[in-house]
């Protein structure tokens, strides 16, 4: 059986307590069934100081000015097309945690070699006020949102997926931009389980109050994640601070 090789791509800014919980997600998820996926991170960071946390756990990376976002993503894509063997890549956003099960979920298609593979729910959790919500989509969203490189190559050489002036909208406006070139979105239904989750900061573009509350305690949604204690340690932490 073909070993599926995932790239997963993430912007950095900002968020060093959280990032370094994204990284931890990442090395776990590195690790999970190497004889069935082949996880390779990947970053793009605008700060000395994440760089310094990428080469701590040996991951590649480049740097590019953070705004505009549009154009440090189109500059990360064209690097990674560039430098890596890799079937799909994945959308890691530097404060998203992906649960390993979501690769058995989404290895279906990656077999079948779909195009762009979305999972259609995504859940919430702010480490300032340890509040939770959940959102599920009808269109897309990027935390673990898998492109096949085969639709990238459709924007070869440039590979201006996001439009390069942009700093909000960046999952619409690549989806949009995937249709254009006729590449159309599995969403995959995830029935209210945890397979991703998004840790809300003060630095964010949407706050936690733009979705639906979760009616979960926090823990049980941390459950399906190692990295629990880490996260319920910080939202500790900002609570005693606040």
């Amino acid at each position: 059986m073909k070993k599926i090789r995932i790239l997963t791509f993430t912007p950095v800014w900002r968020r060093p307590q959280v990032f370094e919980i994204c990284l931890k997600g990442l090395k776990r998820l590195q690790e999970y069934k190497p004889e069935t996926f082949a996880v390779r991170p990947f970053f793009i960071v605008s700060e000395p100081a994440a760089a310094e946390q990428v080469e701590r756990y040996g991951f590649d990376f480049i740097y590019w000015e953070n705004k505009p976002l549009g154009l440090k993503k189109n500059m990360g894509l064209r690097y990674a097309m560039n430098s890596f063997d890799f079937d799909y890549l994945m959308e890691v956003g530097s404060d998203d945690l992906i649960a390993n099960s979501l690769l058995d979920v989404l290895n279906p298609y990656f077999t079948q070699e779909t195009p762009q593979i979305t999972p259609q729910s995504v859940w919430f959790i702010d480490v300032v006020t340890g509040k939770a919500a959940f959102w599920t989509t009808s269109v897309v969203l990027g935390a673990g949102r898998c492109i096949s490189r085969a639709a990238l190559e459709l924007f070869s050489p440039a590979y201006e997926l996001w439009e390069p002036l942009i700093n909000r909208g960046m999952d619409s406006h690549s989806w949009r931009n995937l249709q254009k070139k006729g590449i159309g979105n599995i969403l995959v239904p995830l029935r209210s389980r945890v397979y991703n989750l998004d840790l809300k900061s003060e630095v964010n573009i949407n706050s936690l109050d733009v979705f639906l509350p979760a009616y979960h305690s926090v823990r049980k949604i941390l459950s399906h994640f190692p990295e629990a204690e880490d996260v319920m340690r910080l939202i500790n932490q900002n609570k005693s601070i606040v």
